[in-house]
Order: C-alpha cells, then structure tokens, then sequence
C-alpha cells in the first residue's frame, strides 16, 4: 500500500470499520546601494549568474581546508534549485581562474567577465574565521561572531554593484547564513524572497514505524523529530514556524499532537474517542482544523485553541477529512465521498456553502491551497496511478503537473506559492520531491532507508 493521503484515508476507513490495530503500528547594513537590474526571470530565461569561489580572507585566524569549495557549492545549489538561475556550472573552472586573477586587488574586469562567461550577475563573497571557530556540526557549542561572511552582487554589464551583505554567525549556522544569503539574491531579481532558508518536515518510515523528520530545502541537514515507535500521520507546521501538528497512534488512539520544531516531548493537542486526523492551524494562529470521529463517522471540526471548545462544520453520513484554509482564513477545502468516491469540495469556514471543486477520475485527495489564494493542489487517480494537479479556487483551469511516474501524492505549497513539494514513487521507494507550482524543475529531496511522505513546507 503507498503511504501519504491516501495512507490516510484508508486509514481513517479502516478505523471506521474497526480493523486497525495496534500492530500497525547579524545582518548588518548593506555594503552598497541596492540598484535593480531589469533582466526577465519568468518563463523558460535563466538569469546567468557567476558565483565565484567564496574564499577566506586576509584576516582569517584559522585556515579549515575544503571550506571554499562547501561554501560556493551550497550558495551555488540554492540559486540553481531555485529555478531562476543558470549559475554557470559548466563554466566552473574559467570563474575560478577569473576570480583567482583579481584576488589581491580591488579591480573587478566587468567586461571579461561577461564576455568570457556571459554572466549577467557576479557574486563575490568572502569569509573570516576567528581564533577556535569551526564550522563543524560535531564540535559543540560555539560561541558566536566566530564567522563573518561577506557577500557582493554586480551587475556585469553595468558594471556595477547592486546589493551586498555582511553576516556574523556561530559557525555551525553558516549554511543557513549561505541560504539566508541566496534569498536575498532571488528578493533583489524577483521582488519576493526566496525559500533556501526553509525547511521540509516529513513522515519516514523505519521498519515497522513512522517517525516525523526534518530536512532543508536542499536536502541537507536531516534531523529525526520524533521517537514515537508507532504510526505518526499527517504533519502540519504552525504560522509562527515554532511547532508542528501531527496525528499519532503512540497511546493507542490516533491522538492530535504538537511538537517543537527541534523534537522534543510531543504534547497533546485533540484526544476525542476515535480518530484526531489532519490538524491545520488557521492563518492566525487561533485555530485547528481537523477531522474527528468522535460523534460517528469521520467530520470536519473547528478547535478553538484557546477555549479548547470544538465546532462542528460538517454533519452528514460522509466521510470527510483533510482539511486545508485558503489563506485569508475564510474558506476551508477538504475530502469527501459524498459522490461516492473521495473529491475535493470547499466551503466557508463556517460549515457553510459546501460545494464540490474536482472532477478528474474518480479519487481525488489531500487537498493544498495556495499561500496566493489563487489556486488548490491536490492528488488525483487516472489509469491506475496518482498525480499532482492544480485547479483554480473557482473549480476552473485544472492544470496536471506529474505524469506516469509512479505515483505522486500529498502536495504541500512553499511559503511563495512559487514550489509544491510531494512523495513520488517513481524511483522505487516512496521519497519527497519538489517542483516549480508549474510542475517544472522536478528534483529529488530525500533518500532515507524507508519510505519518505506526507511533506509539510515550514513558513
């Protein structure tokens, strides 16, 4: 059985039918003054951009060999996965030997930079260790301002620099300095910051358990959340980007939990007879959307988090369960077999105005909207298989991003609107991947032991 939604939903039918058992187990300033470079970044035209060896400075105490090459290489892999930018990597050596000719001087030879490698952009960035600084992860508790990191971008044709930024960091921290960095570039070409800073939380699965994870944007850094030794569904992150909301079956019940984004003690959130599926924080902060089982089937409620009262939205013989708020917190999107088969439906947050969005084959699930509004993502079957498609929030221009590759399931937005994250099984084992909202750019995240689903994207 593939994992993901449709995990979930089959999992609340099994628990309606009674089968599930427990063996299911520092900035500182800008160097410069911000100038904008009028260069296109929107369909199929990459912005060129030379990302020149990040290289140590004079004033380094501590010289830590292979650093340059780390630092270039993740700024580089941010501004590439973006999809905005062709950072030349084909050109690798000669903007290494260009770099390596001004080093020592102040002179940047704007015109044999773009000429001999035809960047548009520049980016010349240098770093300073001080006395006992290490960037390595195992080396404990630094303290800070033991890394400073300065960072250039010219326009190559102008000839002139248009944004710079200057970092102090404990040394442990500088990759998320690097992606900090990165979505600065992509804020100065686009106009909306980027999302290298951001984090996926997931569920992987280790043997005869499921167990929430958490990887950067880039793959890196992975990080186990939870050690719950049992079935963990459906992850959520809070608005505040502190917590997440996820379903476990730890105590025996699938119970609504939160948990630090840095792990820790789970505590309990919704513990109601039956099923605790699916919480989604409201916009603001003030309330969870879930599904729970506790008056007969499978219902869309409200939890008030501060009064801890509960809301009813839905009341019929349906299943309904997945729910997901359209951005301004108005309206809610959701799952349910009131067809027949499960379908993608709408309604007002106030249990009001229900009316079916999708039509594509006859399964469609875990709904996504937009952090734009504009737009639903969802999983739907065709032929056999699950793919990812969109559909406008007025049921109209349905739009299919994954084609026949395995299956592709549980889309979850960027805090952009600009990238969907998803598990796909078209290599084997289920792993999270992430494309352009377009469906474009498709690139793998993950690649644990087990099986990876059911992505949430960090705020």
């Amino acid at each position: 059985m593939h994992s993901g939604i449709r995990y979930y939903y089959m999992f609340t039918v099994l628990w309606m039918m009674g089968t599930l058992t427990s063996q299911f187990i520092v900035p500182r300033p800008a160097l410069a003054l911000d100038v904008e470079i009028g260069v296109e970044v929107t369909g199929i035209k990459k912005i060129k951009i030379a990302v020149a060896p990040i290289v140590s400075s004079p004033n380094s105490q501590v010289s830590v060999e292979g650093l340059s090459e780390d630092f270039t290489q993740i700024l580089r892999n941010d501004l590439e996965i973006s999809g905005f930018f062709d950072t030349l990597q084909d050109k690798t050596s000669l903007i290494a030997q260009l770099h390596q000719a001004e080093q020592g001087t102040e002179v940047i030879n704007f015109k044999e930079w773009f000429s001999q490698t035809e960047a548009q952009a520049l980016i010349k960035c240098v770093y300073t260790l001080q006395q006992g600084a290490t960037p390595s992860a195992s080396s404990g508790q630094a303290p800070k301002g033991q890394i400073s990191l300065e960072c250039r971008v010219y326009d190559t044709q102008k000839a002139d620099q248009i944004l710079g930024k200057g970092y102090e960091s404990d040394p442990k921290q500088i990759r998320k300095v690097l992606h900090r960095f990165a979505d600065e570039v992509i804020l100065k070409f686009t106009g909306e910051r980027g999302v290298s800073d951001t984090s996926l939380v997931f569920v992987s699965t280790q043997g005869k358990t499921r167990e929430l994870y958490r990887v950067d944007f880039d793959g890196e850094n992975l990080q186990r959340l939870t050690n719950d030794r049992s079935i963990v569904l459906s992850p959520s992150w809070s608005p505040d980007g502190n917590e997440i909301l996820y379903t476990s079956y730890k105590d025996h019940n699938p119970d609504l939990f939160v948990i630090s984004v840095h792990g820790g003690d789970p505590k309990p959130v919704s513990v109601q007879p039956g099923l605790n599926l699916g919480g989604k924080w409201s916009p603001n902060g003030k309330q969870i959307a879930l599904a729970l089982s506790k008056d007969g089937n499978s219902e869309i409620y409200i939890l008030d988090i501060h009064t801890r009262s509960y809301r009813r939205l839905t009341k019929n013989r349906w299943s309904d369960v997945s729910p997901t708020w359209s951005p301004d917190g108005n309206q809610i999107a959701f799952t349910s077999d009131e067809s027949g088969t499960p379908q993608i439906y709408v309604m007002n947050s106030d249990g009001s105005n229900v009316r079916r969005l999708s039509f594509i084959g006859n399964y469609s699930v875990s709904p996504a909207w937009s952090p734009r509004g504009d737009r639903i993502a969802f999983a739907a079957m065709k032929g056999g298989k699950f793919d990812i498609y969109t559909i406008g929030a007025d049921g109209k221009d349905v739009r299919q991003l994954t084609f026949n590759e395995g299956n592709n399931e549980d889309p979850a937005w960027s805090r952009d609107g600009r990238y969907i994250a998803f598990h796909s099984t078209r290599s084997g084992p289920s792993r999270i991947y992430v494309m352009n909202q377009d469906g474009t750019n498709q690139r793998r995240v993950t690649n644990s032991p087990g099986e990876d689903t059911s992505p949430s994207w960090s705020p």
